[in-house]
């Protein structure tokens, strides 16, 4: 493998490291739910119940920081999907998104059928290592979305997936459902299949229904996205080590929170920097500094032995066009070599506002080519072929060599999105454009998926919990 990036020197990760431990002491954290407050009376802290505040000593934060599991596993609910963090990058989509885009241009609401149509694609994509609910159906009633996009979900696809519960009861729903998956509360505990979000809102807050997440999986031993997603000149400072330090404050604050409520408690770093852009009064994600902040967060995270996730396949782009190639590409690229475990974000278009199915499988392709890269070159005696160079001497080729026949469907890897024809073959085929091959591959995954079924008493017994909580 390649030489990670190295982005920030170990004098400038102390500098922030240590000042971030300052600011979580000093000036603490608002947690504002009562009852995880009160968990966390035991510890040497200081609570301001009045205003639900806490300062956390930093020496109490690096003990806690200390009882992060050194091994992370993302339970699928098929086994041959599990994901072992720190072994290589992992992709998976975007999560919560409020728009579909149809036809390249024209964005409507989500259903529960493009939730569904998602889950399938994940199933069917190598590349998509874990699921998420990438958007939020509008065709159920509000207080059934969260749930409804999660069951979508555990219905059409086997891997890990990463719920949005947008508050307590929704979480103990999906719980329910996952229960039955699984065949019991104990069976879902010893293999945890989904994971969910701790986030906070900047500048160091964690509101109610976040709170009330972190309780129940910390309860459960489900694996949690503790995310910061400061914005650089709005909900942070202007300048990016600013945006950087209150970033890391937040990530590192809600890791210790965990650990305070149930040590051992799987969890990763969030990292998710944006900026405000002052031109036009919008949160931006495809930008440069997004890409440097967020590959920044390798190195801090890394230093502290949590295992990271960023938004990879980051985009401000509107439709599928040279904008968002450019920005998905770079985004995450710099951020697999900078050594980030999980890459999120595949599908997405304008920020996390707008999803396209058929992009999620031109992100796939990406993905597919920076895992290539990731690989680099092997360099020994039998790989370099000193003795087969030698043999064919000067003036000769290989194509036709033993070693080419053998080899050249795994040496290099080939790709059904990206044309490598002839500028004449390539002329007489219907399908030129990678969108539209795009979208016909996605109809033959769909139409070809099998590969995962739960069974009929199963998906009665969700069916049932579905119904009861409408």
């Amino acid at each position: 493998m390649p030489e990670l990036l190295n982005w920030l020197d170990d004098s400038e990760i102390r500098m922030l490291h240590n000042e971030a431990l300052n600011i979580i002491e000093e000036v603490g954290i608002k947690l504002d739910n009562s009852t995880l407050l009160n968990k966390l009376k035991s510890f040497d802290t200081t609570i301001d119940m009045s205003n639900k505040q806490m300062k956390i000593p930093r020496d109490i934060v690096t003990h806690f920081l200390s009882k992060v599991p050194d091994n992370v596993t993302l339970y699928a609910i098929d086994s041959k999907y599990d994901l072992e963090l720190g072994k290589q990058t992992y992709f998976r989509p975007i999560s919560g998104t409020i728009g579909i885009i149809e036809n390249r241009m024209d964005v409507r609401k989500p259903t529960v059928q493009d939730m569904c149509t998602i889950s399938k694609l994940v199933q069917g994509l190598e590349s998509m290592h874990f699921n998420a609910t990438s958007v939020i159906p509008f065709d159920v009633p509000e207080n059934m979305r969260a749930v409804a996009s999660a069951r979508a979900c555990f219905e059409n696809c086997s891997k890990h997936v990463l719920v949005d519960a947008l508050n307590k009861r929704d979480l103990e729903i999906i719980l329910e459902m996952a229960f039955a998956i699984s065949g019991g509360e104990n069976e879902f505990m010893e293999r945890p299949f989904m994971q969910v979000h701790f986030p906070a809102i900047s500048p160091l807050i964690w509101d109610e229904n976040a709170c009330d997440s972190v309780l129940v999986a910390t309860e459960y031993q489900i694996p949690m996205r503790v995310g910061s997603s400061p914005m650089s000149g709005a909900n942070s400072p202007i300048k990016l080590a600013g945006t950087l330090l209150l970033m890391h404050a937040e990530a590192i604050a809600a890791v210790a929170v965990t650990q305070m409520l149930r040590e051992g408690c799987p969890v990763y770093y969030g990292a998710a920097p944006t900026l405000f852009d002052m031109r036009f009064g919008t949160m931006s994600w495809g930008a440069a500094e997004h890409a440097k902040m967020a590959s920044c967060s390798a190195a801090l995270a890394h230093s502290c032995n949590l295992f990271v996730t960023s938004t990879g396949f980051a985009t401000d782009g509107k439709t599928p066009d040279q904008q968002v190639a450019i920005e998905k590409s770079m985004n995450l690229l710099l951020a697999a070599l900078s050594g980030i475990d999980v890459l999120a974000g595949a599908g997405l278009f304008e920020g996390e506002l707008c999803y396209d199915p058929v992009q999620l499988i031109i992100d796939n392709e990406i993905a597919r080519y920076v895992e290539n890269v990731l690989k680099g070159v092997q360099i020994d005696r039998e790989q370099m072929c000193s003795d087969l160079i030698k043999e064919v001497g000067i003036g000769g080729q290989y194509l036709d060599t033993e070693q080419t026949l053998q080899f050249f469907r795994t040496e290099h890897q080939e790709s059904t999105l990206l044309d490598r024809r002839s500028r004449g073959v390539w002329n007489g085929i219907e399908e030129k454009d990678i969108y539209d091959k795009a979208a016909k591959m996605m109809d033959d995954i769909i139409a070809e998926q099998s590969d995962h079924q739960l069974s009929d008493k199963v998906r009665g017994q969700i069916d049932d919990i579905y119904r009861k909580n409408q």
